[in-house]
């Protein structure tokens, strides 16, 4: 008998109540076919349905990776990690679930119940919800008051940003911004204002043997982090676009070698992100420039919160943190950290020591 007729009893007997059983022809089919998604899907279902959490876990995501164009397998996916006290990783699988199939009801469902529970979670502001602050002189600005920080710089933080702040006025950008239009060009030599300058002024600093990027674009930030990356040194950059197919790349075939590699993957799936993570526990410093999406960025933080870093304090650059979807997210953050707009990006430049 083949796979898929085997396959097909089993999820009959599975409608029917007859768990066990279905289980045993599941297993059966994986006997025949291990890289069957549906069959590691619903397996994992009916491990879950008898509390064998981790086990359900473990084939739920096995699935996903082989077919991660299917909404319900992200939807379980959102349920066990529910059940299992992590409404983070709960919210951005049945997340991932929506953004397949955005009426699917279940996910629906499972989001507002978690936000029932956990209202610090996520909440997708638009124009008119703007986040503002509460300072003591009590009048709203979209600038938050650095009163109202509960997680205040400190003094390594500090010094960090006042050397960089004068290494990046002597930084000259001039062979990077002479790979793009005139327009590009002049915003890659602008500082401030903009980013660049301050990012090669950070990593002549701190001197990482291993950069993580989330959001290639055209190149123009992965390069100037490459000016003064020590021989040792590393980046990887992730996108969902491979580099030679963004418009107005910079970047050219020669510049991937030991020190620069682009993973084309999108970090914010939690399956995903998940099999990177023994690569961005090794991160002396990350730069976040994904979507601004009011979401993605929430899933990093609350990805990396549960990270074991093996280097001391890595330094976190968040970019465009004054944009209405960044504020609240900026806001949460529970590290050292201290915005530095004036001397980065005009949309926002927040520096965080990850402690």
């Amino acid at each position: 008998m083949d796979s898929l007729t085997i396959f097909q009893q089993a999820a009959t007997l599975h409608q029917s109540g007859r768990i066990d059983e279905a289980i045993d022809r599941y297993r059966h089919v994986l006997a025949i076919d291990p890289d069957f998604p549906e069959a590691l899907h619903l397996l994992g279902v009916g491990l879950y349905q008898q509390e064998k959490t981790q086990e359900a876990l473990q084939l739920i995501e096995r699935a996903i990776l082989l077919a991660p164009d299917q909404p319900d397998f992200y939807n379980n996916l959102g349920e066990i990690h529910k059940s299992m006290g992590a409404p983070g990783l709960a919210f951005f699988a049945y997340r991932q679930a929506l953004l397949l199939d955005r009426f699917h009801p279940q996910a629906l469902a499972g989001i507002e119940d978690l936000r029932r529970e956990h209202p610090d979670l996520p909440v997708f502001r638009n124009h008119n919800q703007l986040n503002q602050g509460i300072a003591r002189h009590t009048f709203p600005t979209l600038a938050l008051s650095q009163d109202d920080e509960q997680y205040r710089p400190d003094a390594e933080l500090i010094q960090l940003v006042l050397k960089a702040a004068k290494y990046a006025l002597q930084t000259d950008l001039a062979t990077i911004a002479g790979r793009y239009d005139r327009e590009t060009a002049t915003y890659i030599e602008l500082w401030p204002g903009e980013h660049y300058k301050l990012l090669a002024a950070l990593v002549r600093l701190r001197k990482p043997r291993l950069i993580v990027e989330i959001g290639t674009a055209s190149g123009a930030s992965a390069l100037a982090l490459k000016k003064f990356l020590p021989n040792n040194g590393k980046i990887i950059t992730y996108d969902i676009v491979p580099w030679h197919e963004y418009p107005g790349s910079g970047l050219r075939e020669n510049d991937f070698d030991r020190q620069l590699e682009q993973r084309v993957l999108d970090l914010s799936n939690p399956v995903l992100a998940q099999t990177q993570q023994n690569d961005l526990a090794q991160a002396d410093m990350v730069f976040v420039d994904a979507a601004k999406d009011g979401q993605m960025e929430y899933f990093f933080c609350e990805f990396f919160e549960r990270m074991a870093f093996v280097s001391r304090n890595p330094l976190f650059v968040f970019d465009d943190i004054r944009m209405p979807e960044m504020l609240a997210l900026w806001r949460a953050i529970k590290h050292p950290k201290l915005d530095v707009t004036s001397f980065g990006h005009w949309s926002g430049t927040g520096l965080v020591l990850w402690k």
